[in-house]
């Protein structure tokens, strides 16, 4: 089941990827090749110089790689500067086909013509979704390799999976190799002829947390009895402290977990960590801050200060340590305190943008452009409720920034407060959460346009709408 054409088109490809090494060879060969019809070498040249503008990296500098290229595309947001997301696909398209012609290898996207018949045969009886959707980019790469199906292994998807990293277009290569795994399995599981090998999928993620067996069964015990009495205190306990939530209370589990997992890995052994208290002892609890500080490239940040800050939180609520130990633990927290950074670079450059008028107008009228465009329909398909549902959200947010969760559970019919009518019409978006706010200093009053907006919702009957179409945990205007 060899491929020699394959092999003849790799030879070629890198004899056209060594003479075209970066996007300007790329520019300078789309612009010679006498393949293309006039119109071709504008739009591709077009495409090229586009990719080159928005990401701010001259063509000279960018490898005619197909991974460097995705990543540059990655890097741009083409709303920012004013393309649709139809041309900007198109300039996609262009860029890597323009790549492919000078000789760099691409993963085939689509297609099932160039798989050979064995494998063609075996995807036959299986549906298209899940199987020949997530299974023919992987057939047509093994056929490629001139492997048939009883020959594959984990080399095999291993291998699959580095080719899509270094030669797939998709914005998600990793993406396509869990779709071929868990189809793969899931066939194996049909009643049809299929390998028996399953594919096993090895995490990207870099855990160091030990399983709790790892230590005493003592210490698990304890630390899920202080879970227990974080989320609900006994109100009769003369140092009942107020409860946590829940999502609080074991994310402090898994922190504890998690510095006796780097108690160990730094050196220590597990069986000393009998209990909560053994992880508070200041000589551990500077050895597992120490592993984890080294571990993040000996750098202060929010994480490892999250760590420190649950030690000294279990050591005055749980462990009752004594006066100068707990001291002792906020002095290791407060030194752990990163340095105050202000905004980082990203959200630098992202507000740069709206130094531009245009952009800040465009940004300032979309919520009211998505309802022109969608708001009078009769009826709504799931993407365009949606649509709607976060443009009222970005009006929202524009005029009266409140929290996600709080944003999440804005009511139309309760929370906005209408008083007046015609031009004496005012509407009030009143505090949420649970700390109770009197007095109508604390309301944010909507802006003509957003109250306009707001009306507009209510005529259209959205909110029966977007009831039978979506969720209601995003944004429950239903």
């Amino acid at each position: 089941m060899a491929s020699q054409s394959g092999s003849r088109k790799a030879a070629r490809e890198d004899v056209n990827v060594a003479a075209s090494s970066t996007l300007a060879d790329v520019l300078e060969f789309v612009l010679s090749t006498p393949n293309l019809s006039p119109r071709e070498r504008q739009d591709r040249a077009s495409a090229l110089r586009t990719l080159s503008r928005l990401s701010g990296k001259p063509l000279e500098a960018s490898p005619c790689q197909v991974r460097s290229v995705r990543k540059l595309f990655a890097s741009v947001t083409p709303a920012r500067h004013g393309l649709s997301q139809g041309r900007w696909a198109n300039v996609k398209s262009l860029v890597f086909r323009s790549l492919e012609a000078a000789g760099a290898t691409r993963s085939r996207q689509s297609g099932s013509a160039s798989i050979h018949p064995v494998w063609r045969t075996l995807l036959e009886p299986l549906p298209y979704l899940p199987y020949h959707l997530g299974l023919i980019p992987f057939a047509r790469f093994c056929t490629d390799c001139g492997l048939a199906p009883d020959a594959v292994g984990q080399a095999t998807f291993d291998a699959f999976g580095e080719h899509l990293e270094q030669h797939s277009s998709r914005a998600r290569p990793r993406d396509a190799l869990l779709n071929a795994i868990r189809a793969w399995n899931k066939a194996g599981r049909q009643k049809v002829p299929w390998p028996p090998f399953q594919p096993v999928l090895m995490s990207k993620r870099q855990d160091y947390s030990l399983p709790w067996d790892a230590f005493p069964a003592t210490f698990r015990q304890d630390v899920e009895a202080m879970t227990a009495a974080a989320i609900s205190p006994d109100p009769f306990a003369a140092d009942s402290a107020k409860p946590v939530k829940a999502v609080t209370a074991r994310a402090r589990q898994r922190m504890l977990r998690t510095l006796a997992s780097a108690f160990v890995h730094s050196g220590g052994a597990a069986h000393e960590i009998l209990n909560v208290r053994s992880i508070l002892d200041l000589a551990r609890a500077r050895q597992a801050l120490t592993w984890i500080y080294k571990r993040i490239g000996s750098r202060k940040t929010t994480h490892l200060r999250n760590f420190a800050n649950t030690i000294s939180v279990a050591g005055q609520a749980w462990a009752s340590v004594e006066a100068e130990h707990l001291d002792a633990l906020r002095k290791l927290r407060r030194h752990l305190d990163p340095e105050p950074g202000g905004m980082t670079e990203k959200n630098r450059a992202t507000l740069r943008l709206f130094e531009d008028d245009n952009l800040l107008n465009r940004f300032l009228h979309l919520p009211r452009r998505v309802w022109s465009r969608l708001g009078k329909r009769q009826k709504l398909s799931e993407r365009e409720a949606i649509k709607l549902q976060t443009a009222l959200a970005i009006e929202l947010l524009t005029v009266a920034p409140v929290r996600v969760g709080n944003l999440a559970n804005i009511r139309i019919d309760t929370n906005l407060i209408v008083q007046g009518s015609d031009r004496h019409r005012r509407v009030h978006l009143p505090p949420f959460g649970h700390a109770p706010v009197r007095g109508d200093q604390h309301r944010a009053r909507l802006v003509a346009p957003t109250d306009q907006l707001e009306e507009e919702v209510r005529g259209v009957g959205f909110q029966r709408q977007v009831a039978q179409l979506v969720d209601d945990q995003q944004l429950g205007l239903g």
